[in-house]
C-alpha cells in the first residue's frame, strides 16, 4: 500500500504477479550421542555434521496498482498475469558442524555448551559466503524437582531475506548476519500443570529500503520481552494451553536518524493465546475446545506513520474416537476465525 493518507487511509495498493516458481529443500544430517562420566559430571554429548540446500526458480513480478484503503478494505478482483518475466535460479548451501555437551552436576545443577561452525554460501544475482563460529551457553539451577531457574546466552547466523519485488534489486538474497540472545527464566510444574515465565534480549540485524530504493542490510534492532506460557492437565477432564507475549521492540541502528528508537514494522507489541480442551466423562470418546488467538496493533512502516489495529479469532473444535473393527479411528473438526474477524495478515 502506497502514497497513503494517513487521514482517510485512502491509497494505492501494488500487487505483484509471479509465476511459474519453483523451490526445492534438501537437507542431510547425522549425529552421535553417547554419556560419558567424569568425577563427579555427567556429560550428554552430541556431536553432529548436517547440510542444508535451497533451491529456488522464479519469475520477475508483473506490476498492477489498484486503489485501496488502509482503513476500510475493498476485495480486489484477480488480475491475469500477460507476460513472464525469466529470473536466474538462486541456490543457498549452510553447512555446519556442531558439539553439545549436557553436564550435569548433581541432582541441582546443569550446564549446557555447545559450539557450532558454520559454512554459508549464496549463489544467485551475487554471492556471498560466511563462515562464523557459534557458541551457546546455559546454566539451569533445581532449587526443588519441580522446579527450575535457567539462564542462557547464544550467537547465530542468521539469513536476513530477500528485496521485495518493487526494489531496484528485486530479488536479490541478501547476506547473512549474526544476531545474539540472552534469556532468564523459570519453569515450574504444579501438579500436571507446567508454569514458564522468561525475560529475553534479542539484538538481530535489520534491513531497510534506502534513497535509491535499494533493499539494504545496514542496520540493527532490539527485542527486549517477557514470556509466559502454561500447559497442562486442569482436571482429569479439562486441559490447557494459553501463552502471552509482551514486546518492547526498536531500532536501535540504522541510517536513517528518524528512525532509530521505532518499533520495527510488522511487530505487535502484545500476542496471547488460550486454548481450552474438554472430555466429557459422559462420553469417553468426545472432546471439545475452544481458542482465542490475539494480536496486538503493528507499524505498517519503519517510521510509525500508521498502525493496523489489533485483532482476536477464535476457534472452536471437536474430536471423536472410536474402535472399527481392529483399527482406531478419530474424526475431528475444527473452525477457524468462527466470528469472521476482518484483519490484516501482516504490514509492512
Amino acid at each position: 500500500l502506497q502514497n497513503y493518507d494517513l487521514v482517510t487511509g485512502a491509497g494505492t495498493l501494488s500487487m505483484f504477479l509471479t509465476r511459474d516458481q519453483k523451490y526445492r529443500n534438501d537437507n542431510v544430517r547425522a549425529e552421535l550421542a553417547g554419556v560419558v562420566t567424569t568425577g563427579p559430571a555427567t556429560h550428554e554429548l552430541t556431536l553432529g555434521w548436517t547440510r542444508n540446500e535451497r533451491w529456488q526458480r522464479g519469475t520477475g513480478s508483473q506490476v498492477v496498482a489498484v486503489p485501496q484503503n488502509l482503513y476500510a478494505p475493498v476485495a480486489i478482483a484477480p488480475r491475469a498475469i500477460t507476460q513472464p518475466l525469466a529470473v536466474a535460479p538462486s541456490t543457498i548451501t549452510d553447512t555446519g558442524v556442531y558439539l553439545f555437551d549436557r553436564i550435569a552436576l548433581g541432582e541441582r545443577w546443569q550446564v549446557l555448551a555447545g559450539l557450532r561452525h558454520s559454512d554459508y554460501e549464496s549463489v544467485g544475482a551475487t554471492r556471498f559466503v560466511a563462515d562464523d563460529l557459534s557458541p551457546s551457553i546455559a546454566v539451569i539451577y533445581k532449587p526443588a524437582p519441580n522446579l527450575s531457574v535457567y539462564a542462557t546466552w547464544l550467537k547465530g547466523l542468521e539469513e536476513s531475506g530477500t528485496a521485495p519485488a518493487n526494489r531496484a534489486n528485486a530479488f536479490e538474497v541478501l547476506p547473512p548476519a549474526e544476531s545474539k540472545q540472552a534469556e532468564l527464566g523459570v519453569k515450574a510444574e504444579l501438579r500436571d500443570v507446567v508454569l514458564q515465565l522468561a525475560a529475553f534480549q534479542v539484538d538481530r540485524p535489520s534491513t531497510y529500503v534506502n534513497a535509491q530504493n535499494v533493499f539494504v542490510l545496514d542496520g540493527e534492532s532490539r527485542y527486549r520481552g517477557v514470556e509466559f506460557s502454561a500447559a497442562g492437565e486442569l482436571a482429569p477432564e479439562l486441559s490447557l494451553v494459553a501463552s502471552g507475549l509482551w514486546l518492547d521492540a526498536e531500532v536501535t541502528r540504522g541510517q536513517t536518524a528518524a528512525l532509530i528508537g521505532r518499533r520495527p514494522e510488522n511487530t505487535a507489541k502484545v500476542t496471547g493465546s488460550l486454548f481450552l480442551e474438554w472430555r466429557p466423562a459422559a462420553v469417553p470418546r468426545l472432546a471439545l475446545n475452544v481458542g482465542a488467538f490475539h494480536t496486538g496493533d503493528r507499524a505498517v512502516n519503519p517510521a510509525n506513520q500508521a498502525f493496523i489495529d489489533g485483532y482476536t479469532v477464535g476457534t472452536l473444535g471437536a474430536r471423536y474416537g472410536w474402535r472399527f473393527g481392529g483399527t482406531e479411528l478419530t474424526a475431528q473438526l475444527n473452525v477457524d476465525n468462527v466470528t469472521g474477524e476482518e484483519y490484516w495478515s501482516t504490514a509492512g
